[in-house]
C-alpha cells in the first residue's frame, strides 16, 4: 500500500496544475483521505504534515463543490486548521488564519481559548463519535496545558481535561501511550490541586478510572492499589 499522505498530495497537485476538480471530488479520493486520517491519529500523536494535507484537501473540496454541498468540507477544514493554528500559525493560509482569529476573542495561544476549543470538540465527539473531533480535543487540551503557567489556578483543570481526553482516545484506539499519558496528566492535576478544591474529587475519580483501566490491561497490582487509594481519596474529598 502506498503512502496515503503522498497520494492525497498528488491529487492536490493535479488539481492545482490542471484545474481538474475530479482530483478531489472523485469517489476514489475518499480512501486516500481516510488513509491520511489514520496517519493523523496514529502514534506518536498529532502529525502536523498529515493534518495540513488533510486540511487543504477539505479546503480544496469546499472551493470546488457547489454552494450548499460544501459546508461539511468547510467545517472539517476549519477544525483541522484550528488545530494547526494552536501549534504552527505560519502553516495556516492567511485567509483561513484571519477567519479563525476574527472568530475568536482570544489569540490562538491563549489557554482559555484553547480549553474552550477542546471542550467544544470533545462535546462534538461525544455527540457524533467522530474520531477527528476527539483528536482535535486532545491537541487543544495539550496546547492549553502548555500555555498555562505552572502556578496558574486553572492548571489542574486543564491537566484533568487532557487526561480525560487521552483516556477516551485510548478506549477508541488502544494505544497504551495514551493511557500512560492520561495517568501522568491526572497525577499532575492532583499534585497542583488544593485539598479543599471543589473539583478535587472529580480529578481523583478520573485518575482512579485510568489506573483501574491500566490494571485491567496490564495486570500491575500497583495500579489497582493506586486506583483504590484515588477512589478513597475522592470519597473523602466529596
Amino acid at each position: 500500500m502506498g503512502n496515503p499522505v503522498e497520494a492525497l498530495r498528488a491529487r492536490l497537485q493535479r488539481l492545482a496544475e490542471t484545474g481538474d476538480a475530479g482530483a478531489v471530488l472523485s469517489p476514489d479520493a475518499v480512501p486516500d483521505a481516510e488513509g491520511v486520517w489514520e496517519a493523523v491519529t496514529s502514534p506518536p500523536g498529532l502529525d502536523l504534515d498529515a493534518v495540513e494535507t488533510l486540511a487543504f484537501f477539505h479546503w480544496a473540496r469546499y472551493q470546488v463543490l457547489p454552494e450548499g454541498e460544501d459546508q461539511d468540507d468547510f467545517r472539517r477544514a476549519v477544525a483541522l486548521y484550528r488545530a494547526i493554528l494552536a501549534q504552527a500559525p505560519d502553516r495556516v493560509p492567511a485567509p483561513i488564519r484571519e477567519y479563525l482569529l476574527s472568530s475568536s476573542e482570544s489569540p490562538p495561544g491563549d489557554a482559555g481559548a484553547l480549553t474552550e476549543r477542546g471542550t467544544q470538540a470533545y462535546s462534538e465527539y461525544q455527540r457524533t463519535g467522530d474520531l477527528q473531533q476527539l483528536e482535535m480535543a486532545v491537541a487543544a487540551f495539550r496546547s492549553a496545558v502548555e500555555a498555562t503557567p505552572t502556578d496558574h489556578p486553572n492548571r489542574a483543570g486543564r491537566l484533568s481535561n487532557l487526561g480525560a481526553s487521552l483516556a477516551t482516545r485510548f478506549e477508541r484506539a488502544g494505544d497504551a501511550a495514551d493511557l500512560d499519558a492520561a495517568i501522568d496528566a491526572g497525577r499532575a492535576a492532583i499534585g497542583v490541586t488544593p485539598t479543599d478544591h471543589p473539583n478535587r474529587a472529580l480529578y481523583l475519580s478520573n485518575l482512579g478510572n485510568s489506573l483501574r483501566t491500566r490494571f485491567e490491561r496490564a495486570g500491575d497490582a500497583g495500579d489497582l492499589d493506586a486506583a483504590i487509594d484515588a477512589g478513597r481519596s475522592a470519597v473523602e474529598a466529596t
